[in-house]
């Protein structure tokens, strides 16, 4: 019979108690076994450790603003050099991408504003009464900026 090792999602719910009681003693009797998965296991508590010790950075107050702008003069770059002989297909193709560009920064922003809030790791370790109080002030701020972002890009 071949031997199931659990992979790395079913390893960190383990470790969380997040699994169900016939996964947990699953994984309980394997790892009893399997010498790899106890140094997988090792290294997963490990990382979380780490992660704990990591100081929560703060998104610089002024970081939506920038963006918005450097969007805005991106924005104003595109539109200036507007050659006027261009067929309408291509403009099409170009107004397609640049939208695309603009969506692509915006998701960037985002994605830099979730991670240097700290977010990503503190929600691995919270249970929901820990949870709702930091993150609805994080998520308030978060729609905040995306709210922002989206009024300039759609007017």
């Amino acid at each position: 019979m071949a031997v199931m090792h659990p992979n790395d999602q079913e390893l960190q719910r383990y470790l969380n108690r997040r699994c169900s009681a016939k996964e947990d003693r699953r994984i309980g009797y394997h790892i009893k076994a399997c010498s790899g998965c106890r140094r997988r296991i090792s290294v997963l508590l490990d990382m979380e450790m780490a992660l704990e010790e990591l100081p929560v950075l703060q998104a610089p107050s002024d970081l939506a603003d920038r963006v918005m702008s450097s969007i805005e003069v991106e924005a104003s770059s595109v539109h200036s050099g507007r050659d006027s002989g261009r067929t309408a297909v291509s403009g099409k193709r170009r107004a397609y991408w640049r939208s695309e560009l603009i969506n692509g920064l915006v998701a960037t922003a985002a994605t830099y504003l979730f991670i240097s809030t700290g977010i990503v790791g503190k929600l691995i370790n919270l249970d929901a009464g820990e949870l709702e109080a930091g993150l609805r002030s994080g998520a308030i701020q978060f729609l905040q900026a995306v709210g922002k972002v989206s009024r300039h890009l759609l007017f």
